[in-house]
């Protein structure tokens, strides 16, 4: 079965839920690299749903990476009345990461998402990162997500 982008965009919107039924423990690697599981939280292949956030990670080839990360955030725009998004820059195990820090409302709730890309040891990666609260600065993020990604000043 080939999904089209679209699809695949909408999997990946709808695909994190902060209530994951099921706790599933596997051992978690990104881009090639181990990654320590954290306490509470229910794990996938490529997501990680805690209490207060939800990291999933998206691979991806090198044409995908010049399209799909901003299709996805259109789409979120599209869907959302209440919606703005601002320019980050960060990086991940010391790779540069370009991306968008999105705020929406949802539901009579503010949520925050950040959505970043790029190429983590030589793999192109998209990182969709869900939060319940504001993430001004790098301390302001989850330790787990601290981890995987380090939002620039």
């Amino acid at each position: 079965m080939t999904l089209s982008p679209t699809a695949l965009l909408t999997i990946i919107l709808l695909g994190i839920s902060p209530l994951a039924s099921a706790q599933m423990s596997e051992d978690l690697t990104y881009c090639d690299m181990p990654l320590e599981t954290p306490v509470g939280c229910n794990t996938k292949a490529s997501e990680v749903t805690c209490d207060d956030y939800a990291v999933q990670w998206l691979y991806m080839n090198t044409l995908m990476l010049k399209s799909m990360p901003e299709q996805f955030i259109s789409q979120m725009e599209d869907e959302f009345k209440k919606f703005s998004k601002q320019p980050i820059q960060a990086s991940s195990f010391g790779y540069p990461l370009d991306g968008q820090k999105i705020t929406y409302k949802h539901k009579g709730h503010w949520k925050y998402k950040i959505v970043a890309y790029g190429v983590v040891n030589a793999q192109p990666v998209m990182l969709n990162i869900s939060l319940l609260n504001d993430p001004v600065n790098n301390d302001a993020l989850p330790d787990f997500v601290q981890v995987m990604i380090q939002l620039k000043d």
